[in-house]
């Protein structure tokens, strides 16, 4: 018998990993973009400037409480956690 809730639930764990996946991608492409926040450097370079690592940091802190990336996963990526 068909269990649409079955379905459901199989579908949205799909449509989850999928979220997931992309979110990482663009986490992945963000480090290695030269960002007009940071003076046109990327944020790995931003990381390994002592002047710059400041501003990487609050623009971290703001991209996660908008909910656009895990700020705890790209401080780790960048060597900062």
């Amino acid at each position: 018998a068909y269990d649409e809730d079955a379905y459901d639930d199989d579908h949205d764990g799909d449509q989850d990993a999928l979220v997931e996946e992309l979110t990482r991608e663009q986490e992945r492409r963000w480090l290695d973009k030269p960002l007009p926040a940071l003076g046109g450097a990327t944020p790995r370079a931003a990381a390994d400037d002592d002047a710059l690592r400041p501003d990487l940091l609050t623009l971290l802190a703001e991209s996660s409480e908008r909910g656009m990336f895990d700020a705890d996963r790209l401080r780790a990526a960048l060597g900062l956690s």
